[in-house]
């Protein structure tokens, strides 16, 4: 049932150690800022607990009740801060401070808070433990190098195990469990206990016999699964999207579930780049489902994107003005990222998973089975094909540590493409192969590999941003830093042109067609977030 249906976005509740009231996230009546609220179920009542101009999120009501702490993120988004306030008001008190921070999570003793960020700038961020006393930090985990990290920490009511995600890539993450001893310090080393794919959001049932989690499979949004990492099984009645559960006891054997049911609508329109950038928009392949990740082919007769208009994300193929929609994937798993036209625009590679870690596919154009060409771990994404059409580029962190690696289409050994770490690996139309490579102090460096040894040559082209290419006739396009516009790389030239405006929001993803007239994006819509209560849940 509906708990809240405010204005805006309420989510991530959690419940007091009583079970009479609920501390969530709001941006107000108005919209306007993110802020801790206290509600107490059945009342329409609201207390306003933060004011602070910035982000207040992932409220954390202590054990004994004293205390909730929360993430403060600064208006301009440099600055995270770990902060503790009473439930009754007051003056916030500030516990750390970091350039990232997550989800912070309490210890049964009210005495520790276990929380993310990251050991050193480029590093994956791990899970520490922070007296709330003296400030003092320990460090709980040591994900491996290559990895985005460790996320979301929920220790377990007797204080002996803690639930975490691992996430070695994006919309890649599983569940793990590792024994705590008094401190919290490690007894052991963390155990993979899901093979979803990906899963967020692990909280406690009461009794401490399950852990809670988001996952969207089946046609569900909640599962849980034994203490011992068994027995995985549905929250029935939970929708696709549902996030950050909560429980709380009622009566014997029986709970009260919070969580966040979220719906996002994304929409693909295009622009024409004649007559003056930025020319009059439309919006292609409308549905009340969400279509992202457009691709035009390469002759720019096609179409590819993702849609969940199937129930499940599959790619989705239609003629370049938008008509005619044919569902090209039935995999019905996690994530069905498009990929790249091959030169002939007779496959398409992409990135898939279900249960094993994620791998790359191809596809024919014209419809046929999905077949993965990889079988390894750290698969990370597809980045585009050989001009020839015999090779498929793609990320990957097997190494330890980013790297472009290529494969055949019809699978086989593989080779790494980067000697010194690099990601996101494409080849212009003549051949030529660039890649990204994180600098300290300098941010993502567009690198040029010359000839086939290792010579690598650093390129800056104006306004370059670390995101979405999409080739060009001699080059590529890319987006400028400050979202205001995509500009050509010419090859030849050395130089770039600005080909559209596209004021507002940094592009999701874009494609531009062949012959360089129409432009198309991802549009984010409507966010829609509300608290949801199920009662006598066991």
């Amino acid at each position: 049932m509906p708990l809240t249906s405010f204005p805006g976005e309420e989510s991530h509740a959690v419940w007091s150690p009583d079970g009479r009231q609920i501390a969530f996230v709001w941006n107000g009546e108005t919209q306007d800022n993110f802020d801790v609220y206290i509600l107490q179920p059945g009342s329409s009542q609201t207390f306003r607990l933060t004011s602070a101009p910035g982000t207040d999120d992932y409220p954390a009501w202590s054990p004994d009740g004293r205390w909730i702490a929360y993430r403060h993120i600064s208006p301009d988004w440099r600055s995270y801060t770990l902060e503790l306030i009473s439930p009754l008001g007051g003056p916030a008190r500030t516990l750390l401070k970091s350039t990232l921070l997550g989800r912070p999570n309490w210890t049964p003793d009210s005495k520790a808070l276990v929380i993310e960020m990251p050991p050193e700038r480029s590093q994956p961020r791990a899970l520490w433990a922070i007296s709330v006393d003296t400030g003092s930090r320990r460090q709980l985990t040591w994900p491996p190098a290559g990895i985005d990290g460790d996320h979301q920490p929920a220790v377990s009511p007797d204080g002996r195990t803690l639930a975490f995600t691992r996430e070695t890539a994006w919309q890649a993450a599983e569940l793990h469990v590792m024994e705590l001893v008094p401190g919290p310090s490690p007894a052991g080393a963390p155990r993979r206990v899901t093979d979803f794919g990906y899963v967020a959001w692990p909280a406690w049932s009461p009794d401490g016999r399950s852990i809670l989690f988001a996952a969207d499979r089946d046609g569900v949004g909640i599962w849980q699964i034994d203490r011992s990492g068994q027995r995985a099984r549905p929250v029935s009645g939970t929708p696709i999207g549902a996030e950050a559960p909560a429980a709380t006891k009622r009566s014997e054997g029986s709970f009260s579930l919070l969580f966040t049911s979220a719906v996002q609508e994304f929409s693909i329109w295009r622009y024409s780049t004649e007559g003056g950038p930025g020319g009059p928009a439309a919006e292609l392949v409308p549905s009340t489902y969400s279509q992202s990740y457009a691709r035009y082919s390469n002759d720019g007769k096609r179409l590819a994107f993702s849609s969940t208009r199937s129930g499940y994300q599959e790619i989705w193929v239609t003629n370049g003005d938008g008509s005619q929609p044919v569902q090209l994937t039935n995999l019905k798993h996690r994530l069905a990222e498009v990929g790249r036209w091959s030169p002939a625009d007779d496959m398409i590679a992409f990135v898939s998973q279900e249960r094993e870690p994620r791998q790359i596919y191809v596809v024919p154009s014209s419809g046929g089975p999905a077949v993965p060409v990889t079988n390894e771990e750290g698969v990370r994404y597809s980045t585009g094909w050989t001009h020839d059409g015999r090779r498929v580029y793609y990320d990957s962190t097997r190494s330890g540590r980013h790297e472009v690696r290529r494969t055949s289409p019809s699978g086989g050994d593989s080779e790494q493409m980067t000697v010194n770490a690099g990601s996101n690996g494409f080849e212009s139309r003549q051949g030529v192969f660039y890649y990204w490579r994180q600098e300290p102090g300098k941010g993502a460096v567009l690198m040029r590999r010359e000839g086939a040894g290792d010579r690598e040559v650093p390129l800056d082209p104006p306004g370059f941003y670390y995101g979405t290419t999409s080739p060009a006739a001699a080059g590529f396009y890319y987006q400028a830093k400050d979202a205001g516009g995509v500009y050509r790389f010419d090859e030849a030239a050395g130089r770039s042109i600005q080909v559209l405006e596209h004021p507002g929001k940094p592009l999701v993803q874009f494609t531009i067609s062949a012959d360089g007239r129409w432009f198309a994006t991802t549009v984010p819509g409507k966010l829609t977030k509300d608290l949801m209560i199920m009662e006598h849940f066991r």
